[in-house]
This record gives structure tokens, sequence and C-alpha cells, in this order.
């Protein structure tokens, strides 16, 4: 039996029975949210839209990723998929609300006609990170670099494999091996 553990914030679909998913960091609202003033909503990740409460339902919301997209239609919402990757988004030419958290892979908000809103703060949660680092599995995959960060604290010895995204920089010391990956090309 070889386990495999998966850490990011929202519930993936695990590809098999001996796939665990402990979210190691949880996402706390921003108190000040403003009123989103444009017709246009984009967003990175689906947590920026979920402190509104349905607010956003007479906006367009554009996107980046199938599986955000996927999501926000799930929920209801009128969507535009920009790109899968930050680094491929051209936004519109017209006054647009980027909505976000504490963390991001581009800085849009010096982009022309965008006005930018944190939403949502995300927390290591250290317990999930003692009982992932605990269950000693094979693989492990990390979306964070704050969650990498806290494993690498927390690790003796080096029992992983670690699967981590372009934004994670491991110390190679503490993983049996490193593997880069992009979370949309692992479903």
């Amino acid at each position: 039996m070889v386990i495999q553990i998966f850490t990011q914030i929202n519930e993936p679909k695990l590809p098999n029975e001996y796939s665990i998913w402990i979210p190691c960091l949880r996402a706390n609202s921003i108190l000040s949210i403003y009123p989103v003033t444009t017709d246009d909503v984009f967003i990175t990740h689906t947590n920026a839209v979920y402190y509104y409460e349905g607010t956003l339902r007479n906006k367009h919301i554009y996107c980046i990723g199938p599986v955000t997209e996927s999501q926000l239609r799930m929920d209801g919402y009128t969507v535009t998929r920009l790109a899968d990757r930050a680094s491929d988004v051209i936004l519109p030419a017209r006054p647009i609300t980027w909505l976000h958290g504490d963390t991001y892979k581009r800085d849009f908000s010096q982009e022309p006609n965008v006005i930018a809103q944190q939403t949502y703060e995300t927390i290591v949660d250290y317990k999930a990170v003692d009982r992932a680092v605990n269950l000693h599995a094979k693989f492990i995959y990390i979306y964070s670099p704050k969650v990498l960060k806290a494993f690498e604290s927390r690790m003796t010895g080096c029992h992983f494999h670690l699967f981590c995204t372009d934004s994670c920089s491991p110390n190679n010391d503490l993983w049996r091996s490193i593997t880069k990956f992009y979370p949309t090309h692992n479903k």
C-alpha cells in the first residue's frame, strides 16, 4: 500500500483509495471587503468570491484554469476562463475588479483598469501538517510555499517523495525526490 497525501486548500478528486486529502491551509476572510463597483470581476482562486455570499451573481466573472471555471459554474456564476496560467492572462481593456488572497503568482494590481481587492488570507494549519508528516506516506503533493516551509520545519528524516508547484523552493536535502507539477494537470 503506497499512501499519497494531497495538501491543497480545496478538496480534490483523489486518484485512488490510498490517496488522502489533508488540507494544510485555511482561508480566513479579510474584514474590510468593499463592494464591487465594476461589471467585471477577475479571480485566481474560488475562495476570492465566497466572502461576497452571492452578491456577485449579476457580475461577469473571469478566471484562470479549468478547475476554478468548473467550480464557479457549478456555483451558478457566469464565467469566462481567460487562460490556464496566470502568466498567460490578458485582461479586458475595461475596468475590472481583481479579487484575490494574500498570495498569488502574478500581481495584476499593476495592470491598467484593475481595482485590486484582497478578500482572504491563508493560514497554515499546523495540526494538519503534523498529521500528514506523522502518516509517513510515500508521496506528498504540496501547493503552497507556506505549507512547504511548515513541512520542512517539522520533518525528521527524508521519507517523502515531494511533488510541488513552481512557486515552492524545497530544500533538496529533506526529500527523497522532488518533482515540480502544475495542479491542473494532476486532476
